[in-house]
C-alpha cells in the first residue's frame, strides 16, 4: 500500500492537484528504494529516498514523478546524468527531472525549484492558470518584483522560493525566474484572461524596461495558410504605424528563435494586437490578429505549421 500523501504541506490548490494524479499501487518503502539506488549505483540520500516513498508513481499525463532505477548514462548530452551526484526523478514533458542532496529539483541547466514540495505547488499553480487563461505574453528582459509592482500583482508565498518567483492579481499571473539562464535571455512568462489585460501588461513593460522584446500566444488561434496572392497582399509591418494609438515593440521570442515586431492598436476598450514573426533573416514566419478575444495566425507557403 502507498502511505497517504502529506496534503498538510500543500495549498488547497496544490492538494487537489495531487489528489488528481493517476498513480500506481506499488509501495516504496524506504529500505527497498535505498537497495535499488544502491544496485544501480545511483547516490544515496534521505532527500531522494523520501520522496519516492511519498510522492514515487504520480503522474499527470506527460508529466511524472518516480525515480528512475537505471545506471548512471555515460552521454555527454545530458550534463546531468552524467554529474554522478543527482538521482533521476521523473520527467516534465521531455525534460527530465533529478534531485540533489540538498532536495532541490533540477532540470537542465539550472535549479528549477528548492524542494520537491515547492516544485508541486508551482506545478499545480501553473496548470490551473493555463486551463483558465487564454493568453501567454513573454516580456525580456525579466524584470520580475519590478514588473509585477507596475501591474499591482502580489507575490504568492506558497509557490515562490529563491529559483523561482509568482505574483498574480485579477486573473492575472507571472512567472519570474531568478537565476540567469545559461543559454538565452530569461523572460518573465505572464498569464492573462483577455486582451485588455494583456495590453496592460504590454504598456507596464514599457514603463519598466524602456525598450522589451515581447510575444503573444493564445490557445486557440485559427490557422490560415496563405496562397502565393494572398500572402503577397500582406500589409507591411510598419503600415500599422498609421493606426489609431499604435505603439510598436520588437517581438522576440528566444525559445522559438523568431524576431519581429508587435503593434497594439487601439484604446482601452477596443484593442487589437497586430504580430509579426521572422527569422533572423527578415524572412516572414507569421503574421498574427488578436482581437475581440480570438486569434487569427497567417502562414505563408513554406512556413512550418509551428511558426
Amino acid at each position: 500500500m502507498r502511505p497517504p500523501l502529506p496534503l498538510h504541506l500543500f495549498s488547497p490548490r496544490a492538494q487537489q492537484f495531487l489528489l488528481s494524479a493517476e498513480h500506481d499501487d506499488i509501495a516504496r518503502d524506504r529500505e527497498s528504494v535505498a537497495r535499488r539506488l544502491a544496485e544501480c549505483h545511483r547516490p544515496l540520500f534521505a532527500a531522494a529516498i523520501d520522496f519516492e516513498h511519498l510522492y514515487g508513481g504520480l503522474s499527470w499525463g506527460e508529466d511524472t514523478l518516480g525515480i528512475y532505477y537505471d545506471e548512471p548514462m555515460r552521454d555527454e548530452n545530458d550534463p546531468l546524468d552524467l554529474d554522478g551526484t543527482m538521482v533521476p526523478i521523473g520527467s516534465e514533458g521531455v525534460c527530465g527531472l533529478f534531485m540533489n542532496e540538498a532536495g532541490e529539483v533540477i532540470t537542465q541547466p539550472n535549479v528549477k525549484s528548492a524542494s520537491i514540495e515547492k516544485y508541486i505547488e508551482q506545478r499545480a499553480l501553473l496548470s490551473a492558470a493555463e486551463a483558465h487563461r487564454a493568453y501567454r505574453v513573454k516580456v525580456r528582459p525579466a524584470t520580475g518584483d519590478v514588473l509585477a509592482a507596475s501591474l499591482g500583482l502580489t507575490v504568492l508565498s506558497e509557490a515562490t522560493d529563491a529559483y523561482q518567483a509568482y505574483f498574480a492579481l485579477g486573473g492575472v499571473l507571472l512567472r519570474h525566474y531568478r537565476q540567469q539562464e545559461v543559454y538565452e535571455a530569461r523572460a518573465d512568462l505572464v498569464l492573462a484572461p483577455s486582451l485588455e489585460h494583456v495590453a496592460a501588461i504590454l504598456e507596464s513593460a514599457a514603463h519598466v524596461v524602456g525598450s522589451p522584446r515581447v510575444s503573444v500566444h493564445r490557445v486557440g488561434a485559427t490557422v490560415v495558410r496563405l496562397s502565393a496572392d494572398e500572402e503577397s497582399s500582406i500589409p507591411p509591418t510598419g503600415s500599422w504605424s498609421a493606426a489609431p494609438d499604435a505603439v510598436r515593440f520588437e517581438c522576440g521570442d528566444e525559445d522559438d528563435h523568431h524576431d519581429g515586431t508587435v503593434w497594439l492598436i487601439g484604446a482601452p476598450g477596443s484593442r487589437r494586437i497586430e504580430q509579426y514573426q521572422t527569422t533572423a533573416e527578415g524572412r516572414l514566419l507569421s503574421w498574427t490578429t488578436y482581437e475581440d478575444g480570438k486569434a487569427t495566425l497567417r502562414l505563408p507557403s513554406g512556413a512550418p505549421a509551428n511558426s
